[in-house]
């Protein structure tokens, strides 16, 4: 498929990701109370999340046939890129949260 703005899908997967990121720590914040996990668990199980919800968005696109596997390379390059996108949004998302909250060590 041919997009008009090609950069824009990866905009929207770094979006998606730091929004994942987000609300996966307000949810952990709210049930566990991250100040006593420790920063680096907490972006561990971020990732996780966000990559997990990443996958099941690609899954979405092809159950919905916005992509398919007939695209050949380029369906893997832009789930690749995809993916890629969903976790730097998520690494910079859950060191937001993170900072925003004052979580140390």
């Amino acid at each position: 498929m041919s997009w008009t703005f090609w950069w824009f899908d990866m905009i929207l997967h770094f979006l998606g990701g730091f929004w994942v990121s987000t609300v996966v720590f307000l949810f952990w914040n709210h049930y566990f109370s991250a100040s006593t996990t420790g920063w680096l668990k907490i972006v561990t199980i971020i990732l996780v999340w966000t990559f997990l919800i990443g996958i099941a968005w690609e899954i979405f696109e092809l159950y919905f046939e916005v992509t398919s596997f007939s695209d050949g390379l380029a369906y893997w390059r832009d789930t690749a890129s995809d993916l890629s996108m969903d976790i730097i949004g998520g690494i910079f998302g859950s060191l937001y949260s993170i900072r925003l909250n004052k979580i140390n060590g």
